[in-house]
């Protein structure tokens, strides 16, 4: 097994979030970022699908990825519907959500 140098995954990842830190800081002192914040309804329903998407993977004792993940891998039809009407199920509402839910 490779080992990891801790010291230097440590600089990585300090330059990573420093380099975020400077880059949003510059960025709001210009006035390029503005925060947002979706409206109330869509909050609601995002939140009750995450819910149910979350309480799916309690009583199943696993999660709804590796589910898929390691459902097509065994290529389990359940896993393959799931999957495939998730996959479906997120491009529709990507595009109602940028269509303005009309």
């Amino acid at each position: 097994m490779k080992q990891i140098d801790k010291q230097n995954l440590s600089k990585k990842i300090n330059v990573s979030i420093n380099l975020y830190i400077g880059l949003g800081s510059i960025g709001m002192e210009r006035g390029e970022i503005k925060w947002r914040s979706a409206p109330k309804d869509m909050l609601v329903l995002a939140f009750a699908g995450g819910l149910f998407v979350g309480l799916g993977a309690i009583i199943v004792q696993g999660c709804f990825v590796g589910q898929v993940l390691s459902g097509w891998a065994l290529l389990a039809s359940q896993a393959l519907i799931f999957g495939i009407i998730m996959i479906l199920t997120n491009w529709i509402t990507t595009l109602f959500y940028l269509r303005g839910w009309r």
